[in-house]
């Protein structure tokens, strides 16, 4: 184990050039930042005390903890970079999965910019939350300190709401965007060929018919994971 400053570094095997500021580790690698509450982990990383940057890779994974529900990154190769004493960029390749209890997502790639508290997914990504699955070229996750603000689904946006086995709401455009409330949807906008498909439920649970809109641009309300 080495320590520099509020970095920690845990592995195997470490080798760590203390005038060069640089620590490279085999085997159950963990950087720990116990300043801001973050990990990275891998079989295999190395660390840059001089330009903040970190790298892991081989069963790599990041862990942010600094709130109640701990973010959980997985991926191929992670990379992060200290920018400041209060922000960092993380950037994941390849078979990226992440968890959070208020959303899950997969993807080829991905970016979080804690400065502007924004997370851009790429290339095929797929973005949970309750019961609603978002996807599209490319979706940013807005946050407002620990919570989500917005998700932006950047062209050829589709959203899907589970209703039961066989029935699903469905939206999709050229742009939507989903707006939160706690760690729910409550609206959802939809700009550019907008359609949707709806099953109107009874208090009871019963579907009572479907509606199919199709227009320029789409809002919808939602409540209780219902339409409103």
């Amino acid at each position: 184990q080495v320590e520099s400053g509020e970095k920690i570094l845990v592995g195997d095997s470490i080798v760590y050039n203390r005038n060069l500021g640089f620590g490279e580790v085999f085997g159950n690698m963990s950087i720990i930042d116990t300043l801001q509450r973050v990990a990275l982990e891998g079989q295999y990383g190395f660390y840059n005390e001089r330009t903040g940057y970190a790298f892991a890779t081989d069963s790599a994974r990041f862990l942010e903890f600094s709130e109640k529900d701990t973010l959980y990154l997985h991926a191929d190769t992670l990379q992060m970079v200290t920018i400041d004493s209060t922000s960092r960029e993380i950037k994941a390749f390849y078979g990226v999965r992440f968890y959070r209890r208020d959303m899950q997502g997969v993807c080829d790639s991905m970016q979080l910019n804690t400065r502007d508290s924004v997370l851009y997914m790429y290339k095929n990504p797929v973005l949970w939350n309750e019961q609603y699955q978002l996807y599209g070229d490319t979706v940013a996750v807005y946050m407002n300190d620990s919570t989500i603000d917005y998700a932006h689904v950047i062209q050829f946006a589709f959203a899907a709401q589970l209703v039961d086995s066989s029935y699903y709401n469905q939206l999709k455009g050229n742009d939507l965007k989903a707006y939160f409330e706690g760690q729910t949807v409550r609206r959802i906008d939809v700009e550019g060929n907008a359609e949707s498909i709806f099953y109107p439920l009874e208090s009871d649970g019963s579907k009572v018919g479907m509606n199919e809109t199709k227009s320029g641009f789409l809002t919808i309300w939602v409540k209780d994971n219902k339409l409103d």
